[in-house]
This record gives structure tokens, C-alpha cells and sequence, in this order.
């Protein structure tokens, strides 16, 4: 998530900027225009800003999404899930 999170927010930042102020009036070249403007406007930490709030807010949507998988996976295939018992049973 957290690297997930590195790569993505600059792209929604792009992505933001160009629905907000019209892909066509300002940014007309495209996607590299406006990450250039991006850049330009505010530095590298423009693509950056709101890193601290996106991953906050994942972290504890994917763990709660992994310990549910996990316990889904267990209820409906015991036989797939993470044991780790030897195939005598021991440990």
C-alpha cells in the first residue's frame, strides 16, 4: 500500500488537476503539459501533498480487506489456507 500509494499519487494529482481545470484550456498538449505545470506550479512536493492523507486512509481499508480475505479463504476452502503444521503435524 505504501508503495502502491508512492506511485499513485502523483498520478492523481495529474489526473485531478486536469479534470478540475479542463484538460483542453490549460493543459492542452496532454498529461505531460500538465505534469510539467504541476511541477512547475509547485515543486515536487505538489505531486506529494496529499501522500500523508491517502495513505492513511488506505492502510486500514486493505487490512481490513486482507483479514477478511483471509477469513473468507478459511471458511470456504480450509484446505488452501496458510498452516504452519508439517504434513505429520507437527509444528
Amino acid at each position: 500500500t505504501v508503495i502502491h500509494d508512492l506511485v499513485s499519487t502523483p498520478v492523481d494529482v495529474v489526473k485531478q488537476r486536469m479534470q478540475l481545470r479542463g484538460s483542453q484550456t490549460l493543459y492542452g498538449r496532454g498529461i505531460a503539459a500538465c505534469a510539467a505545470s504541476v511541477l512547475r506550479e509547485g515543486g515536487v512536493r505538489a505531486f506529494f501533498i496529499s501522500y500523508p492523507t491517502t495513505v492513511s486512509m488506505n492502510v486500514p481499508v486493505f487490512a481490513a480487506y486482507f483479514a477478511t480475505y483471509e477469513r473468507v479463504k478459511k471458511l470456504v476452502a480450509p484446505h488452501l489456507a496458510f498452516s504452519t503444521r508439517r504434513p505429520d503435524g507437527t509444528l
